[in-house]
Order: C-alpha cells, then structure tokens, then sequence
C-alpha cells in the first residue's frame, strides 16, 4: 500500500479550482505551477494524506462529483457523481480492505478474489464501477470470519 495525497487548489475567494492525487504532492504542485494556464489563479492548496492510493481516489471522485472544480476534466461523469454517499461508502469500504490487509498481509485485490468469487475487480469497486452493497457485504462477512479464524487459531496455540 502507498499513503497518497489528495490536495485541493482554491482560489483567493476560496472556490475550488482543482483536485488531484499524488504520491509526491511537492512535485505534483510544481508541475501544474509550471504547466497549467489555471495556476495563476490558485491562491492556497490543502493537502490530506491517506493510507491507500485507493482510498486517495475515491475521495478524489466525492471532492469532484460534490464540488464540481473549474478545471478539473476526469471523473466529472464519473458514475458516482450522482450521490455524495455511494463516494463515501467505497472510501470508507476501501479503508476497512486495506486495513483488513495490513492486519493479514494480503493485498485488496487479493482480498476481493477470495471474498467476492463473482469476479469483482478490485480497480472496478473502488472507481465506484462496480460496487454494490452485496458485494461489499460478502467482503465484509469473508473479512470478519478470517478475523474469527485467527483469533481462535491464537487462543489454540496459546492454550
């Protein structure tokens, strides 16, 4: 997993000019400075850091469905830009995988094949393309009987 930065560009009034990801927000910042007519405008810049580059898009596609930055041109039809929630459920079920992974050394995409036996691509959920409350439900439900699993595989051994 690659902590990931999401950072926001606002202009003096405070209107949101830009959103974007980045592993190197410093560089990133330098590009658009250098390469996009639009920077002259920019008058402050946030940045939020985030444990999974997954987690950092999605909550790129909340910030673009829900504010609608000027000069943003990607996710704008972005299936879930209909509905602030179903951009919030995929961050908050992305962070519960990754740090279900972090806890047993699996990978999300790992962890949605053995959760999820319908094929469901882990680039597809978090892009808000193919999540469904089914599919994170089976997740959900795979996750926490492996948790059960190892718990009682240590009090076993502990015994």
């Amino acid at each position: 997993m690659t902590a990931t930065a999401l950072y926001r560009h606002y202009d003096a009034d405070g209107a949101l000019l830009y959103v974007g990801v980045t592993c190197d927000p410093c560089r990133r910042i330098a590009q658009h400075e250098s390469g996009s007519s639009w920077y002259t405008q920019v008058a402050s810049v946030e940045v939020q850091w985030f444990d999974a580059r997954e987690i950092a898009i999605a909550a790129e596609r909340y910030w673009i469905s829900e504010h609608n930055p000027v000069h943003n041109k990607n996710h704008k039809t972005a299936p879930v830009s209909d509905h602030g929630f179903l951009c919030a459920e995929i961050a908050a079920f992305a962070a519960e995988v990754v740090d279900f992974g972090k806890r047993h050394g699996l990978k999300p995409s790992t962890i949605m094949q053995n959760a999820c036996l319908n094929g469901k691509s882990w680039n597809a959920i978090v892009s808000g393309k193919d999540l469904t409350m089914g599919t994170a439900s089976r997740a959900r439900s795979w996750m926490r009987e492996r948790d059960r699993e190892e718990r009682a595989a240590g009090k076993a051994g502990a015994a």
